[in-house]
């Protein structure tokens, strides 16, 4: 459970680190686009998302998605996809970011409540 306890604190700094980035809002909106997305569209590949992320930005998000892209390696010993799945952009874990119309404010609401 370590990796996994290491793996939310570094989601929870990338989230608090995201708003600091005057670049973050439009490089998040391009991300949702641009990574692997599954089923849900708002449900992405973590580490292609944050390979996007370290790509793009600089600073504190840079070495944390740096960071959770380590641990996503480190952690995840299977992943299979489907076979007509672009296998290079699965790293079997995924991380809800819904767009604007993929979400609503009582959705947010119930998530802002959540213990993190």
């Amino acid at each position: 459970m370590s990796k996994i306890e290491a793996l939310h604190v570094k989601i929870k700094e990338l989230a608090a680190a995201l708003p600091g980035d005057s670049a973050a809002a439009v490089t998040v909106q391009a991300a949702q686009g641009n990574t692997k997305a599954y089923i849900y569209e708002s449900d992405h590949d973590l580490y292609d998302f944050c390979s996007y992320l370290n790509q793009k930005l600089a600073g504190t998000v840079q070495t944390v998605t740096g960071e959770i892209m380590t641990l996503v390696d480190d952690m995840v010993i299977a992943n299979k996809t489907n076979p007509d799945a672009d296998a290079g952009s699965n790293h079997g874990l995924a991380i809800y970011v819904p767009k604007a119309d993929q979400t609503n404010n009582e959705d947010l609401s119930q998530y802002a409540v959540l213990a993190l």
